[in-house]
């Protein structure tokens, strides 16, 4: 008996994807002039399908195993890195940024994983959702990995099997070792307050003075400087960032030391914005001479330490939510949210504990 073998089928597979997302919203007759070409194509190449003389496209009879796996080919397309590349190119389309769509690939890659193979389902989601929660990982970072999975599942029109997140308190106590403290971030600045720290020295001050995202430091530059203002541009919104003088004249005399005379300051040895890594590693290499722990060193936590410092000398946060860039004020409380042992403190000193 005739048995399309798997690689046919993951072939097939692959095909029908990319022909179903290609033409989705666009007419037969355009279908129908592809595969003629393809077909007239094919038929010219007798080096490459000798055999396409006289054709025959009657299917072939699938083994029992096989027509399991064709039937599938509507809902769960074969999950190859042309599907990844096709995924990719569906987040470009959508205007994600490149962090967004490394994250998105990444998490999308371990949920493959553990599929091991197997057809996309609801249940098998929910298992993969219990997996994570197994892992140990933060409430947050569970529910961020399973938005990366719903974007894919939206991708493959498989809004079916969505599964819900998990519910969080709303107003989540931070662990005490995850949040860099004033006594923190000073001594990051004299541990590197050091001529040759200087450059990690400035990129300490601007997320710890600015709240701004690690991936927006690329966004001070000379003209920033001159303008006494950082302008962002950044998940399709525009906003500016003020620059307090103190840090404005020390960036100021950095770029004359170093003789930047447009664009970003902070750059490698092509002149090219600083990678994440490199500016994490960084700052990672100058908490541990500090004597700091190593979670709260890193420009996120010094993203926090701006909101937490400029909440609690203006208690405005909708000024706040502006700053950081927020498009809900929800997430602008929970950059402010104080510690267990805070709260602990704070009720010893009204007498209830």
């Amino acid at each position: 008996m005739n048995t399309a073998s798997p690689t046919t089928v993951d072939i097939k597979k692959t095909l029908l994807h990319y022909i179903k997302a290609e033409f989705k919203e666009k007419d037969l007759a355009m279908l129908k002039s592809l595969l003629g070409s393809i077909y007239t194509e094919l038929t010219n190449s007798t080096d490459i399908l000798p055999h396409l003389e006289n054709p025959d496209f009657s299917p072939a009879p699938l083994h029992c195993s096989d027509r399991i796996a064709s039937d599938a080919i509507t809902t769960s397309p074969a999950f190859s890195p042309d599907v990844l590349k096709l995924y990719q190119d569906f987040l470009i389309a959508n205007e994600r940024s490149k962090n967004t769509i490394s994250k998105y690939i990444s998490d999308v890659a371990g949920f493959i994983t553990f599929l091991s193979g197997a057809e996309i389902s609801k249940e098998q989601c929910v298992d993969y959702k219990k997996y994570l929660l197994r892992q140990n990982y933060a409430v947050s970072t569970v529910n961020s990995k399973l938005c990366s999975i719903h974007s894919f599942l939206t991708f493959l029109d498989r809004a079916d099997c969505f599964v819900q997140l998990e519910k969080v308190q709303k107003k989540e106590l931070k662990a005490t070792y995850a949040i860099l403290t004033p006594e923190d971030y000073h001594k990051l600045l004299e541990e590197s307050s050091r001529p040759q720290k200087r450059k990690v020295n400035l990129m300490i001050r601007a997320f710890g003075q600015t709240g701004i995202r690690v991936s927006e430091l690329q966004f001070i530059t000379v003209e920033s400087i001159q303008q006494q203002e950082i302008t962002i541009r950044n998940k399709n919104k525009n906003r500016k960032v003020p620059l307090i003088r103190e840090l404005q004249e020390m960036l100021n005399d950095y770029i004359i030391e170093k003789d930047i005379l447009s664009g970003p300051i902070f750059t490698d040895k092509n002149k090219k914005p600083l990678e994440r890594q490199n500016i994490y590693n960084m700052i990672q290499t100058i908490a541990a001479n500090a004597g700091i722990d190593k979670r709260k060193a890193h420009p996120h936590a010094l993203r926090h330490f701006f909101a937490k410092s400029f909440y609690d000398k203006t208690h405005d946060l909708v000024m706040l939510s502006n700053i950081l860039g927020h498009s809900d004020i929800t997430t602008t409380k929970n950059y402010v949210t104080g510690t267990f042992e805070e709260l602990c403190n704070e009720m010893e000193e009204i007498g209830i504990l």
